[in-house]
């Protein structure tokens, strides 16, 4: 059943008017049928009456022979070389397939059937013997002159690259002073001698430092831990309890201030608009401000240009201590966290001076020197324990009392 009909619309004209006459007919399909007639008049008549030459074109071109296939070229060239009677083919290329077949024949380990032969017998049979025997100038490099110079020490071999690494810039011994000799002139041991008092008087000064640092005022001193707890604990007293009425508890309540509902005031008309104006506005005044700070800037070229220039120094700057930042990673690290300390230094008191050389006992020992140096040296890590470290301040350990998990105290109201 159609349901898809358009109702045609209803002309409010009388019927005694001549336009009642038109009414109802559809007058387009006439129009288009005198439109198409207009066409075929002005491109020369209606298709069915025309000849077929002013409607079709024949051609007369000969077909194009079709190409050959790669298979088809390849047989064509055969027949021309057998038929111009040429005994030498022509070269081709060699397939993917044969070049693999080939590299793998190549690549393939020698087998073991008859014996692995060595590198340097391979050498041997390989090199041609096209020398002169009888001359004695002429200098043949062979394996067997190589082998005997390696085995006679006569040749070393090749040196590793890490050999000449310096590890420290420090000596690897260090030379003792003149005034430790045995018989050492006056000058070098009196120098020697106040080199070491003067090392003293710096360690008494800093002991003496860190005494006045935790020294008390006359009348006090450091508290104890049975002080402390006395101190905490005094004032509290749990066999007394207070005990608080009903009334005072009510009166409490009704003295607590009630807290208001902040309810949301409604949007109007007028306040949008208003809340609109005052965007534009302060739009406005920003992009006028922009705009003349722009205008501005052309009067701060020299400042500009300074800054460009203090810019650049710095960049300088900072390129050169990254190239030494650098130069100093690539240097040893330190193979322990502790810092070396140098030992004190070995003397004798004028007491101590025997009255010969031969009962002079000899003071130090040269390991423990040697063992100094690697450590100063940063070869031998440091012996004890490790620092340990410090927390920063910030990672301190804090108690926070949640809102949710307050203790409920006299006078605090719960809210519903």
């Amino acid at each position: 059943m159609v349901t898809n009909i358009k109702k045609k619309r209803r002309l409010g004209i009388s019927k005694n008017k001549k336009a009642y006459w038109r009414k109802g007919v559809d007058l387009k399909d006439v129009d288009e049928y005198l439109n198409a007639k207009r066409y075929d008049e002005s491109t020369g008549g209606p298709i069915e009456k025309r000849p077929d030459d002013a409607l079709f074109t024949i051609d007369v071109k000969p077909e194009e022979v079709s190409k050959l296939t790669r298979r088809q070229q390849a047989a064509m060239k055969k027949r021309e070389l057998i038929t111009n009677g040429e005994d030498e083919p022509l070269l081709q290329k060699p397939s993917k397939r044969a070049l693999k077949k080939a590299l793998k024949f190549s690549r393939k380990e020698p087998s073991l059937k008859h014996g692995s032969t060595s590198q340097m017998e391979k050498k041997a049979q390989n090199k041609s013997c096209s020398y002169d025997v009888w001359d004695c100038d002429e200098e043949v490099a062979s394996p067997l002159q190589d082998y005997f110079e390696r085995a006679t020490k006569r040749k070393l071999p090749n040196r590793p690259s890490t050999l000449s690494h310096i590890n420290s810039i420090l000596p690897k011994v260090d030379l003792p002073s003149a005034a430790t000799s045995y018989r050492p002139q006056n000058e070098d041991y009196e120098a020697y001698l106040s080199s070491i008092a003067d090392e003293q008087l710096l360690r008494e000064a800093k002991e003496k430092k860190l005494a006045n640092f935790f020294k008390l005022p006359p009348g006090e001193h450091y508290v104890t831990k049975g002080e402390r707890f006395l101190e905490e604990s005094a004032g509290l007293i749990p066999e007394n309890i207070v005990e608080f009425d009903d009334e005072d508890e009510g009166s409490d309540s009704e003295k607590a201030p009630l807290i208001k509902n902040n309810e949301k005031k409604e949007k109007t008309a007028k306040s949008v608009r208003r809340k609109l104006l005052e965007k534009k506005k302060l739009l406005k005044k920003q992009f006028e401000k922009a705009r003349k700070v722009e205008e501005n800037l052309v009067y701060s070229t020299k400042r500009m240009k300074k800054e460009i220039t203090a810019s650049m120094l710095e960049q300088e700057k900072k390129a050169k201590m990254r190239k030494a930042k650098k130069a100093m990673a690539k240097l040893t690290l330190p193979s322990n966290h502790k810092r070396f300390v140098e030992g004190d230094k070995e003397f004798l008191f004028p007491d101590e001076l025997p009255s010969s050389l031969l009962k002079l006992n000899a003071q130090g020992s040269i390991l423990a020197d040697r063992r100094k140096s690697l450590q100063k040296r940063n070869i031998l890590p440091l012996v004890g324990k490790k620092n340990k470290k410090k927390l920063k301040k910030r990672l301190k350990f804090k108690i926070t009392e949640k809102r949710s998990h307050k203790d409920v105290t006299i006078g605090s109201h719960l809210k519903r």
